[in-house]
């Protein structure tokens, strides 16, 4: 707003800045205090787009298959196009996730420059962290350039899969026998795929396991067949000799002294009577001796698509 003397001048600056790739056009309004046909006077403005960077992506939108907690999906690349007529700078690190079960797994684009019509690519997987939720998920994968819509996305989504396996933390078996468990397979997040399940022994001189079937998917069982050595004694057995009670011991020395006061009585019906008490006490003595036990832990694997989840069972052998 200004007032001008008769015969003076004054200017009006014009700045033109491209929005797109394409011829673009305004009206510059001047308004003055005349008000005839000409007035208010009405400049017309045009401009040349193509002198800014544009973003294409392709493809703008990501989808993954079902992948396991701890595995990653095969790598899906998006082709990043630089549409404009002028170059598309991204600063380090300028490609990133907002889910943590996506991951950016390659990246030509952070750090440099895209001349106008040129390319750059970055790769994206589905590779779910210890933790994660088994299920559908999404996320976005921004880009931050010097772009005027900066920053742009691709949308991701999938499945996140889990399976487990239901292992008694204890189990038992006699000496010298087998015993089973079952060993059910669970599935997440929709997971469906065959689970192979293995069983090894910390100490085989003590018990092994074999499984079967091998393998099965979510709602099957497997089944760990438990076998006990037959020459298991426990730890505190010297020279591997069954051990001896005190009440053991007890029991003996009065079946023995009642053997020896039978040769010294005369009646019949009280040899009888001390044969019988003998007979009584060592019977005493050889099943009062107290239950002896050893253990082993056996662990048990499951294993599917590069996953491997382990549980272990401690498994005592009664003596």
């Amino acid at each position: 707003t200004g007032t001008i003397a008769a015969g003076s001048t004054c200017t009006i600056g014009v700045v033109f800045t491209a929005s797109m790739n394409a011829a673009e056009t305004a009206t510059l309004k001047v308004i003055d205090g005349d008000d005839g046909a000409a007035h208010p006077w009405l400049i017309a403005l045009t401009g040349a787009g193509g002198t800014v960077p544009s973003v294409g992506l392709s493809p703008t939108s990501l989808t993954f298959a079902g992948t396991l907690i701890g595995a990653t999906s095969a790598a899906q690349t998006v082709t990043v196009t630089n549409t404009g007529g002028a170059p598309l700078t991204f600063a380090a690190g300028a490609i990133t996730s907002t889910g943590a079960n996506f991951t950016v797994s390659s990246d030509t684009c952070s750090g440099t420059s895209v001349a106008a019509g040129s390319t750059c690519t970055f790769g994206v997987t589905l590779a779910p962290p210890t933790g994660a939720m088994p299920g559908a998920t999404s996320a976005t994968i921004q880009l931050a350039d010097n772009a005027s819509n900066s920053p742009q996305s691709v949308g991701v989504s999938g499945t996140v899969w889990d399976f487990s396996l239901t292992v008694p933390a204890t189990a038992s078996v006699n000496r010298g026998t087998n015993a089973s468990i079952s060993v059910p397979i669970n599935g997440f997040g929709g997971f469906a795929g065959n689970v192979a399940v293995g069983c090894s022994s910390a100490a085989s001189n003590i018990a092994t396991c074999a499984v079967s079937p091998s393998s099965g998917t979510p709602g099957q069982s497997v089944t760990v067949t438990l076998t006990a050595g037959s020459t298991v004694v426990p730890l505190d057995s010297p020279n591997g000799m069954p051990p001896f009670s005190i009440k053991q011991i007890v029991f003996a020395v009065i079946a023995m002294m009642l053997l020896f006061l039978i040769p010294m009585t005369r009646r019949t019906r009280t040899r009888l009577g001390l044969a019988a008490a003998m007979l009584v006490f060592a019977v005493i003595a050889g099943c009062s001796g107290s239950v002896k036990t050893k253990s082993t832990t056996l662990t048990i694997t499951g294993a599917s698509g590069g996953v491997t989840k382990t549980y272990t069972t401690t498994v005592t052998v009664v003596v």
